[in-house]
């Protein structure tokens, strides 16, 4: 049994006549007639008198109406609530940061969200200079960064967060640096470069001061800017070196030298804890650490 059977019959009852029942359903009279008959043959009783006024139901027709009316209404409540559903998409905000790009882990997040149309999913790229505030104010529900450093985060208990790739944290060079053919360089190798960041006061250009501090470098002159793309131009044309992980190399066709301490960083999944345990959050960090152990 078909449901469009149901509906097919529950329409010929209505209209008492084949060809009126057609009309209705937009069908040929044809074709109502076979559903019916199969129908009646796969129920082993005939659900209709066939009469010159008209079709009518017989006690069977009559018994398998009340069944009928029940599951028409109930298939028309589950559309109802499926379309609220539809109405009421899931929302999802992701910050992406750069990470996200050169560990090229931009198309599976796409690929996860494209097998759940039930999700409304943004990608925000512009929100690493305020990564807490962004999350707290809702603007983001996740965030794919790294960490700020110890030494500028606060609140910390708030949040949670997972390691998905670790990366060897490098000096970024322009490839026709004579430095970016070392094997590895320290502080003191760079101490008479520039060095390139974001706008003053960002998480960027905290680091790269911090840095400096951290190593007794002299800071001598920096370049800014707000966008990946030209803070990297800079990097490639020489303005002066960047910190970051080994991956930026490829991706932004630069010189990656390691440095010397070896020391590391993470891209990780961060939310605020209270909503860790969300179905939707839960399943998606699932996926990206099993996405990012085969890498």
């Amino acid at each position: 049994m078909k449901f469009i059977q149901i509906e097919y019959f529950l329409e010929l009852e209505k209209q008492k006549s084949f060809s009126k029942a057609a009309d209705a359903l937009f069908i040929s009279q044809p074709a109502l007639s076979l559903q019916i008959s199969n129908l009646e043959n796969e129920l082993g009783v005939r659900l209709f008198e066939r009469m010159t006024e008209g079709v009518f139901l017989t006690e069977s027709g009559r018994v398998f109406l009340l069944h009928a009316q029940k599951i028409k209404k109930e298939w028309d409540s589950l559309k109802n609530d499926m379309e609220l559903c539809l109405k009421k998409k899931l929302k999802l905000r992701i910050g992406l940061g750069p990470r996200v790009y050169s560990n090229e882990l931009l198309e599976p997040i796409i690929s996860f969200f494209d097998e759940r149309p039930e999700v409304d999913v943004t990608y925000i790229s512009d929100f690493t200079q305020k990564i807490f505030d962004d999350l707290n104010d809702g603007t983001i529900d996740v965030a794919l960064e790294r960490l700020p450093p110890s030494n500028v985060i606060t609140d910390m208990h708030m949040y949670f967060w997972k390691e998905l790739i670790n990366e060897r944290t490098c000096f970024l060079l322009s490839p026709k640096d004579p430095k970016g053919s070392c094997s590895e360089l320290d502080y003191e190798d760079l101490k008479d470069y520039a060095f390139v960041s974001g706008p003053e006061g960002s998480r960027l250009d905290i680091n790269m001061t911090q840095d400096c501090i951290d190593h007794d470098l002299p800071i001598t002159r920096a370049y800014r800017s707000n966008s990946m793309n030209d803070i990297m131009d800079m990097v490639r044309n020489g303005r002066g070196y960047l910190i970051g992980p080994v991956s930026y190399g490829k991706h932004f066709h630069v010189a990656a030298v390691p440095k010397k301490d070896k020391s590391y960083a993470a891209l990780c999944f961060i939310c605020l804890k209270r909503k860790k345990d969300d179905p939707l959050i839960s399943s998606f960090l699932d996926y990206l650490l099993q996405i990012c152990h085969n890498k």
